[in-house]
């Protein structure tokens, strides 16, 4: 709160040089003085039995606390659930830590400084262990399936507080995640590794969770989804320019790129550099046949498909398609029209319809052959 008459620059520094009342306990178990001395022998919950908290005159905003020379004071510290995460793992610590001098010193255990709250609470056996989650794990893995299991583990995290939902989820995540490899193949990922799969429903869990209105980001010992899979679920389209296996078009990209000539290589960069910086260019590759431009083509699907990035490959005939990695003709890709083409022809796709999401989420499209096609293809609102 400020006074909105105040200078804004005094407004800025004064909230910018506050310390709140937890920054002021720390600051108060600093003092090597006797009030230091007492400070460090109670926990923040227990600091207002001794101690009275007052703001500063210069900067309202500002706390402190002083020694308590009379009347008593019960110290009561706001309720977080278990779902908040590290939240909830500071107010334990605050709880029962005497003394601390900094968020570094409360997640200080033995000498040694925790990566998260969360881990300073299971080193100093504040959390009870997981083994009855575990039982029910085993036991439900046994007759429930994937889907249940998923839900059932969402259903531990958010009401049951695992001690460690990571160990939890390593363990069990292949009975977790057992109909997953069929369900991608289904929506047209036929190339799926294992890491993938587990991505997926580690997507599906975090789904689950959205719908009580928490995430994944709430557990901080859980591993996240890395990819997004929200595409793949609801559109088989743009699921099928995905079903490529990142670390073998990688390896592919590398053998082109290898065996390049300058014109190439120079092509290749520049195209590149248009679709990962998203500067939306166009190139047009003029050359005699047996050149390299279809060799140039390969190289830049591998190179795109290794990052992820979907590219339309298309020609204007159905021999020249068939020697693009994963190519089709561009009337089958783009509905152009075939018996009437005229300057007013349009292209039958709407709006809201599959192929205009995957025409949204391309980055780069290959047009081999491109003037083969009727020149209303481009004079035209058709693409």
């Amino acid at each position: 709160m400020f006074d909105p008459s105040s200078n804004a620059q005094h407004i800025v520094e004064c909230g910018e040089n506050a310390d709140t009342p937890l920054l002021a306990f720390f600051k108060a178990n600093q003092l090597l003085d006797a009030t230091g001395q007492l400070a460090r022998t109670l926990t923040y919950q227990e600091f207002p039995e001794q101690f009275v908290l007052k703001s500063l005159k210069h900067n309202p905003q500002s706390k402190t606390w002083h020694l308590r020379h009379s009347g008593f004071a019960v110290g009561r510290m706001i309720y977080i659930g278990p779902t908040a995460g590290e939240k909830f793992y500071l107010r334990t610590l605050l709880m029962v830590t005497q003394g601390p001098k900094s968020f570094d010193d409360l997640r200080t255990v033995d000498g040694t400084l925790c990566e998260s709250f969360h881990e300073a609470c299971l080193k100093r056996g504040l959390l009870e262990d997981d083994g009855e989650w575990l039982i029910c794990l085993q036991d439900a893995a046994e007759i429930q399936t994937g889907s249940q299991l998923r839900h059932l583990f969402a259903t531990l995290l958010l009401f049951c507080a695992p001690a460690e939902p990571k160990k939890l989820w390593l363990q069990f995540r292949e009975k977790i995640c057992d109909d997953l490899h069929h369900k991608l193949y289904e929506l047209g990922r036929t190339s799926v590794g294992e890491n993938e799969v587990y991505d997926f429903g580690l997507h599906l869990i975090d789904n689950i969770l959205g719908d009580s209105g928490h995430s994944l980001s709430d557990f901080p010992s859980m591993p996240h989804p890395i990819y997004d899979w929200s595409d793949t679920i609801n559109n088989r389209l743009i699921s099928q320019q995905l079903n490529y296996d990142h670390q073998s078009e990688t390896i592919m990209a590398h053998q082109f790129m290898k065996s390049m000539n300058s014109g190439q290589q120079h092509a290749f960069d520049k195209i590149c550099q248009s679709v990962f910086c998203k500067e939306g260019k166009l190139f047009f590759i003029y050359g005699f046949g047996g050149c390299g431009k279809t060799y140039l083509y390969e190289a830049l699907c591998h190179a795109l498909r290794a990052e992820g990035i979907i590219i339309i490959c298309v020609a204007s005939t159905g021999l020249a398609c068939l020697l693009l990695p994963g190519g089709q003709t561009a009337h089958s890709a783009f509905k152009i029209p075939i018996d009437t083409l005229d300057v007013d022809s349009i292209c039958s796709i709407p709006k809201e319809s599959l192929r205009a999401d995957l025409l949204r989420s391309a980055e780069a499209i290959i047009f081999d052959e491109c003037l083969m096609t009727h020149r209303h293809c481009y004079t035209s609102p058709l693409l």
